[in-house]
């Protein structure tokens, strides 16, 4: 009865030796598949690794490895940030509804009445994404895209002129082609802001 005893205790604690000898870790069938560069393991069965080697050699900062996964957005913050970015749209979208009224109906009363609200909201957006854009314009001082930022900003301020001017002709109801004439022009002056817009941007 003693050795049988015995002989149960020596199978569970050789039983639970096989099962524990490696800790949680699970066995592998194979061989493990070990990426190397320039003398460092990067990787092992296709998963990255960090190692000490790695650190040290500033590859990789440990302050640089976060959760991708976590994303905060507030509605404040994204509301208020980059003000010009967002106030430009209108006056953009305003020049070229202008454009239309101007080619489809401008003898038509309503879309007259409808001209004279849009190019004065045309002008007071200009002036507000002007504002706004010299106070952003502060952030790319000694970068390489700031010669473009300064033709930017003075063709900007350009076109707030012709808006002005466009805005007085309108309301004294100008000529047709010395209305429309300016508004091709304010157009073509208006894509171009935005197109080196678009480019400082990135």
């Amino acid at each position: 009865m003693k050795k049988t005893f015995l002989y149960f205790i020596l199978i569970c604690i050789l039983f639970t030796g096989i099962n524990y000898g490696h800790g949680d870790k699970k066995h592998k069938k194979g061989q493990d598949t070990v990426t190397v560069v320039n003398g460092d393991t990067i990787a092992v069965n296709g998963v990255m690794i960090i190692d000490s080697l790695t650190m040290g050699k500033e590859i990789i900062e440990p302050e640089e490895i976060k959760n991708t996964d976590e994303f905060e957005f507030s509605i404040t913050d994204a509301a208020f940030e980059h003000i010009h970015n967002k106030i430009i749209h209108f006056p953009i979208a305003l020049t070229f509804l202008l454009l239309i009224f101007m080619i489809l109906g401008y003898k038509v009363e309503i879309c007259y009445r409808a001209s004279k609200i849009i190019v004065i909201l045309g002008l007071l957006f200009s002036i507000a994404a002007a504002v706004a854009g010299l106070l952003q314009a502060t952030a790319f001082e000694g970068n390489n895209v700031y010669s473009l930022l300064e033709l930017h900003r003075n063709l900007g301020f350009v076109s707030i002129i012709i808006w002005g001017l466009l805005t007085w002709v309108i309301l004294k109801r100008k000529s047709w082609s010395i209305q429309f004439s300016i508004v091709l022009t304010l157009t073509i002056l208006i894509s171009f802001i935005g197109l080196l817009g678009g480019i400082i941007a990135q």
